[in-house]
Parts: C-alpha cells; structure tokens; sequence
C-alpha cells in the first residue's frame, strides 16, 4: 500500500516540491506499526480517560518523536532526488491535468487515469508563462521573504526568512514550495537586505535550487556561518555577487535604491539593521511599493530626500518601535502597510504602538501574522489588489 500511494503520488511531488524522498517506503515499513498499534492507541486512551492516565499521553509523544527524527536523519544521511525544474503554475496547471485524467477515464482506461493526471499537470507546468505582475509577502516567521515578479517570467526574491536556532529552515519549507507552485524555475536576482539570519538563514536552498543569475547584498559579507553559507551556495550556482545597483529595471519592474552607499566606509559604525538596502519598485501600471528591510530611525532619516509616497510600504524591522517614525510615514504616505513577522515571536513585533502610528497616518494595515502570505496584484490604472492566505483577524 506505502509503495502504491507513493508511485500515484510521485508527479504531484515532483511538481508541488521538486524533490522526490528516497526512504518513504523504508521508514513506513517501521512508522507504520508504531503509529497504528502504539501512538494511535495511547493517545485515544489518553483522550478519553484525561490527565490519569499522562503517562500513555507521553508514550504516544515519544513514539512521534521517534518517526519524526527518523525522518529527519534519513532525509540528512540519503538526500533526495532533484526534481526536474519544473513548477506547477496554478489553475492551469490543474485543470490541464485533470482534463487529460477525465479523458482517459472516459475511453475506459482508468487503471491509467492517475498517470494521466499526473502526466497533464506536468506538461502544464512545462509550458504554462509565469504569472501576472505581483508582490508576494510570504509567510516564513519572524524574518522576510518577498518575491517580485515581472508579469513575464522574471522574478526578484528579496530574503528568504531563517531561524537563529537552526530548527527551522524556511527556505526549504516555504520558500521553495512557493516558489515552485508559482512556476518559477530560475530566479533573475536574489536581493540580501542585510546579513541578519533571519533574512538570509533560508536563502542557501533557495539559491541552489534556482539559481539566481545575481545576487544584490548590502553591507559586509562573509561575517558569520549563515553569511559563508550563503556566499558558498552563490558560488557553487554561479551567481554574481554585488553591490545593489542604484537603479536596475526587472523587466517590467523598475527599482530605485533609496538608502545611500556607504563610499566611504562610515558605515562599520552603524548598526547592521540601518545599512539595510531599501528600494522602491515601481510595478507595471505605476503603482509603487517600498522595500525596506530593517532599517531603523537612523537610516529612515537618511531615506528621507529620496523619499516618495508609495502605494504600498512594508513595514520596516518586522514593525518594531525602532522604526517606522513619522517622518518617514508622512513622506510615504502609503494607503496599505504590510507587516512580516512571526507569530508570538519574542520581540512583540509588531509593536500596537507602531501599529497605531500607521493608523493615526490613515494607512490600512495588515500582517503575515494574522493574514498568512498576502499578495498583492496591480492593475494598469496603478491599482492595487489584495489577496491574503487566511481571513485577517487580529
């Protein structure tokens, strides 16, 4: 049965994820029989008699713990398989798959409707364009990750998120899977806002996997383990490693770098979150959006003469009270302000004191926090749509 659900599922996998486990089937032969006749029936013991019986309640978590660590050392020890370099561009992708599925179904050869599905969708994925011209916020925590795109096929990705205890590595679990669920196979420019793990921790998988043509980083390299991580998986990929360009155009994209270069070398005795590239993208149709990593008061007041409003601004420093000061609200002007950040992270971000200084400004605010991804669509007229993953409640 583990060997079946596996064969049927291997095109989608390919296609959602990109990688195909190698010990799926090993690891069930033993999951399976402990989850079933151990775990499974602990934890319903445990459910149902309440706290006597705590003990059954931890064996069901200590046989968990044992299939998820099995997971963990066989998928470090055996790798996996690369997938093809495809991506599942979404609904016609889908609809293309089921549509070939439906037609094998009905010529009455349904023991072969399942590969055909899977065979649709992969042909969909193959010749299906990149999507429409967008931002995406993407949900990976406390840090950031932002991708834009174009509308024809090329795609900026600014961080990748990352965790300062290492359990967690965002690039692998969110940022890859988004990317490939959108169809994007290569990416043109991956932007290092700054050297802070949670913006770079994700960023080595993510680089390997996409091969950025350039990466753009702001400030000193190669100061830290995250920081050599990065510059390795840039190397082994090919990626030119540079200074962000003051202006550069991203197909239809055009980007304007706010914050100044540091020429002469005064920037050693800043703190690391005010030497954050910041830039403003102007989308297809007019509509601007302002990136702005972590910068803090500080470097908000050296943005302030090449600052502009903006339609949409992302919250500086994952809205902290360092950041986002008035002066720099009331140049920006912007109508809706995104907030990344992690839910119950330590730092209290977003601060209510930042979140109420947007509001007095009349700005909409929403968060990755309550929202999940938010992604945001422009219209010709410089209109801006907004589309959440989840229902916004704060």
């Amino acid at each position: 049965m583990s060997m079946v659900s596996n064969v049927g599922c291997l095109p989608w996998m390919v296609l959602w994820f990109g990688r195909v486990p190698l010990f799926g089937v090993a690891l069930n032969v033993a999951a399976v029989p402990l989850v079933s006749f151990v775990a499974l029936p602990a934890g319903l013991l445990a459910m149902c008699a309440g706290w006597p019986l705590v003990y059954a309640l931890r064996l069901a978590a200590t046989v968990m713990g044992w299939v998820e660590g099995s997971a963990a050392v066989a998928s470090r020890a055996l790798g996996s398989w690369a997938g093809l370099g495809l991506g599942l561009s979404w609904p016609p992708g889908l609809l293309a798959g089921l549509a070939v599925g439906a037609v094998a179904a009905w010529s009455g050869r349904r023991r072969g409707a399942l590969l055909a599905v899977g065979a649709g969708a992969l042909v969909a994925g193959l010749v299906t364009p990149g999507g429409p011209p967008e931002v995406r916020l993407l949900p990976v925590g406390q840090g950031d990750a932002i991708l834009v795109r174009d509308g024809a096929g090329r795609s900026l990705l600014v961080d990748a998120g990352g965790s300062a205890t290492g359990d967690f590595d965002p690039g692998e679990r969110v940022v890859r899977p988004a990317l490939r669920r959108l169809g994007v196979r290569r990416l043109d420019v991956v932007l290092v806002s700054h050297g802070d793990v949670d913006h770079i921790g994700g960023l080595p998988v993510v680089i390997r996997e996409f091969a950025p043509r350039e990466v753009w980083w702001s400030g000193p390299r190669g100061g830290g383990a995250a920081e050599r991580r990065v510059l390795e998986a840039a190397r082994e990929v090919g990626a030119v490693v540079r200074e962000p360009p003051a202006r550069a155009a991203l197909g239809g994209v055009a980007l304007r770098r706010l914050d100044p270069v540091d020429r002469y070398g005064f920037g050693r005795w800043m703190e690391r979150n005010e030497r954050s590239a910041v830039y403003e993208a102007t989308m297809p149709g007019g509509a601007r959006v302002l990136l702005t990593g972590d910068v803090e008061r500080l470097g908000e007041w050296r943005l302030l003469g090449a600052l502009r409003p903006v339609h949409v601004l992302k919250a500086a420093h994952h809205g902290s009270r360092t950041s986002s000061t008035a002066a720099m609200l009331r140049r920006a002007a912007a109508p809706l302000v995104v907030i990344q950040a992690g839910r119950g992270n330590r730092f209290g971000h977003p601060h209510p004191d930042v979140v109420r200084r947007y509001e007095a400004m009349g700005s909409r605010v929403i968060s990755t926090v309550a929202c999940g991804e938010v992604v945001l669509g422009f219209r010709r007229a410089g209109g801006v749509e907004v589309r959440t993953g989840r229902r916004c409640v704060w």
